[in-house]
């Protein structure tokens, strides 16, 4: 199975991009645990609830791993919640960040910033300098840890383009 994650700062296109491309491979994707979690908590979250999405990500991650499927790809994942916190909180737990080291992935796609920022109730980052700098937190992460990723980027129909041709390539050699 290969399994790719599609990350990168809010509002950069990540759940648009993994609709597209679950439809064009026919697969199912799995979603941001956080847009539910945070829609019915009827509170402002705090650093404990990230642990919480963190763990049901990486559950429901665990879970999809055993459909066997050829391909899986994630609207976010663990490294997404740590950055999050360390924005939002400035630390991260020792949970999220033991989570992230068991996590595997074969391939990131990092959604760039240049679409235009959509209002959200759940979004808090509208400033693009802001965003910048997250996606550069992405970017540095993928180098130190030296993860295979690509950024995506330009209108919809590039982006879909691009992530159709990486997961054609990665499917292709893999089997």
């Amino acid at each position: 199975m290969i399994k790719v994650a599609v990350i990168g700062p809010e509002s950069a296109g990540k759940s648009t991009l993994c609709l597209e491309v679950s439809k064009f491979f026919e697969l199912s994707f799995i979603p941001e645990i956080s847009r539910e979690f945070l829609t019915n908590l009827n509170r402002p979250y705090t650093i404990e609830d990230l642990d919480l999405i963190a763990e049901k990500q990486f559950r429901l991650i665990k879970e999809m791993e055993l459909k066997r499927d050829k391909l899986l790809v994630s609207d976010t994942e663990v490294l997404t919640i740590r950055i999050w916190s360390l924005i939002k909180y400035g630390k991260c737990s020792d949970l999220i960040n033991n989570l992230l080291k068991q996590q595997n992935f074969h391939h990131y796609l990092l959604c760039n910033t240049d679409i235009e920022w959509m209002p959200d109730p759940l979004r808090e980052v509208p400033d693009l300098k802001k965003r910048i700098e997250i996606f550069e937190l992405f970017q540095n992460e993928m180098k130190q840890n030296n993860w295979p990723y690509t950024i995506i980027h330009g209108k919809e129909d590039a982006r879909f383009l691009q992530a159709k041709s990486i997961l054609e390539n990665l499917t292709i050699s893999k089997y």
